[in-house]
């Protein structure tokens, strides 16, 4: 599993974890938030999609 992955699935479920009680989040766009996040984000100083 690539680290992005790693940190993707650590952040759907703070998420899951968060908005657990809350039937009015829009989960939906928080995921699309985080995965656009992760595509964005360098790990370990390149680009994810070069890992």
């Amino acid at each position: 599993m690539k680290k992005s992955e790693e940190n993707l699935n650590v952040i759907n479920n703070f998420i899951l974890y968060y908005t657990h009680d809350d039937k009015e989040m829009k989960c939906d766009e928080m995921y699309q938030a985080a995965i656009d996040y992760i595509e964005e984000d360098w790990v370990d100083g390149k680009p994810a999609d070069e890992e």
